[in-house]
């Protein structure tokens, strides 16, 4: 019997059962499944998205009209922190693994899935419970989105337009991690289980019947 088997049979023996498997390839369904629900999650993470999008227009559009900076400016420093993100990645999923090892994983690995642009952080043959998931789930967001709002408060204009950027774009990557939870959410109630084996890039989902 190999790990993975061992988990599953010791769920089961508490009242788990085998709901959903997925390679990791195939997670991109999970995120799509947990965007069709439109709980809270995606609600937010919308809200969000939105939100900070209005404000780069509405901030942008006030400094160019007031005469505090040229549209040419604006653009290229705010395009700067977009190409920005793709250098903090790799912070982005050292949080994801930090919050593993809080949680007690042992095995934390990284990796990248070239079809979809995907990097990822997973902690092989570690359980995780919906609350836990959640809080690995959306640590880099807040943490970044939270850097980047301190940026945008202290630093001058140019450094304010870089954190813009990296604020937006990041947030809109991050679309994976805000549908994973919604996923999970909308299982809670049957106290749905997560683990990895990174061995063989599959993800297995259990819940209490």
């Amino acid at each position: 019997m190999n790990a993975a088997n061992a988990i599953q049979e010791s769920l089961e023996q508490k009242g788990y059962l085998l709901t959903e498997k997925f390679s990791f390839l195939g997670l991109a369904a999970v995120v799509r499944e947990g965007f069709a629900f439109r709980n809270i999650f995606i609600k937010c993470y919308i809200t969000l998205l939105a939100g900070i999008t209005l404000f780069v227009i509405a901030a942008g559009s006030y400094l160019i009209s007031t005469g505090q900076t040229s549209l040419s400016d604006y653009l290229a420093y705010f395009f700067t922190g977009v190409l920005s993100t793709f250098l903090i990645i790799p912070l982005h999923e050292f949080i994801h693994g930090c919050m593993f090892k809080y949680y007690g994983a042992r095995d934390v690995r990284y990796g990248f899935i070239p079809k979809y642009l995907m990097f990822y952080a997973v902690a092989h043959l570690f359980t995780v419970t919906y609350i836990q998931f959640r809080r690995i789930a959306l640590a880099p967001f807040i943490i970044i989105s939270s850097g980047c709002i301190i940026a945008i408060l202290l630093l001058p204009l140019t450094g304010k337009f870089i954190a813009l950027g990296l604020l937006l774009f990041h947030t809109f990557c991050c679309a994976g991690d805000f549908g994973l939870c919604a996923y999970m959410f909308a299982r809670k109630e049957k106290e749905i289980i997560s683990f990895d084996d990174a061995n063989e890039q599959i993800t297995y989902f259990f819940c209490k019947y």
